[in-house]
Formats: structure tokens, C-alpha cells, sequence
């Protein structure tokens, strides 16, 4: 379950950073335009296809956080975990989520 709360978590990161009134223009900006690739219906690759219409919403996200992770304010990280142990009713791995996700 270790790498399951990791992805959460990390989701958590760009859900607190478009909250924070001190993220970047710029790193909201790719927040909000993930979101909207992954809404839009006309992806580049139809999702309907067998696991390969997946992947570029995968891609989407995952360098959403690789930009976002780089630049998040001071505290987002702390926050994300708090939510993450609150919804989970656990308490947090340890860190396990702080680090850069590269």
C-alpha cells in the first residue's frame, strides 16, 4: 500500500498547491491545465484503447507533479500528508512521501 499512498499524496501536493496563495502563477497554471487535459474528451490518444489510452493522461499528471513538486510553497507537502493520514485514518509513513519524486 506504501506506493498507492505515494501517488495520493503526491496528487494531494498539486490539490494544496492550487489552493495556496503563495504557488507560483506559473505552477498553477500547469496544475489547472492537467486537470484540463485529463477532463477535455478529446484526448490524443482515444481512452477507450486498451491501456495505451491511458497513458498519456498518466503522463499528463505525472509531469504535473515532477513541475509542481519543484516548486510548491513551504508547507504544502506537511498539509498534503495531514489530509492524506485524516482521510485514511493512518497515521503517515514516516516521510515516506516528502522527497523529490524524481
Amino acid at each position: 500500500m506504501r506506493p498507492v499512498r505515494g501517488v495520493a499524496e503526491r496528487l494531494l501536493w498539486l490539490y494544496h498547491a492550487a489552493r495556496d496563495p503563495a504557488t507560483p502563477r506559473r505552477t498553477k497554471l500547469a496544475i489547472f491545465g492537467a486537470l484540463a487535459y485529463l477532463l477535455f474528451p478529446l484526448d490524443a490518444v482515444v481512452d477507450p484503447t486498451p491501456l495505451v489510452g491511458l497513458l498519456d493522461d498518466v503522463g499528463v499528471i505525472a509531469a504535473a507533479v515532477l513541475y509542481v513538486s519543484r516548486r510548491l510553497p513551504p508547507g504544502v507537502r506537511e498539509r498534503a500528508a495531514r489530509t492524506l493520514d485524516r482521510l485514511t485514518g493512518s497515521p503517515g509513513s514516516g516521510g515516506a512521501g516528502a522527497g523529490d519524486p524524481s
